[in-house]
């Protein structure tokens, strides 16, 4: 079974197609307290085939000297952190 959690309309869209498609179990995670927040959505993410791929990071900031590591909900404060 693998596990996603999504953040953004990035990966709402693209975690949930890869999960469609996919031929093993997928749980899908979504936190309540994002249905009310709004993303900018790019034309990359509106094309058909766009798809987040499973069991790799995404990088949101490069920095040199720390690591933050979130995923989900916790994406917001951390990226507010950096």
């Amino acid at each position: 079974m693998k596990v996603v959690s999504v953040w953004d309309c990035d990966d709402a869209r693209g975690l949930m197609k890869s999960a469609v498609r996919d031929n093993n179990p997928v749980l899908v995670l979504e936190s309540e307290r994002m249905y009310g927040v709004e993303f900018e959505c790019s034309d990359e993410v509106m094309d058909p085939e766009y798809l987040v791929p499973i069991g790799k990071a995404r990088y949101h900031m490069e920095g040199e000297h720390v690591t933050l590591v979130s995923h989900a909900a916790a994406m917001t404060p951390t990226l507010e952190a950096a």
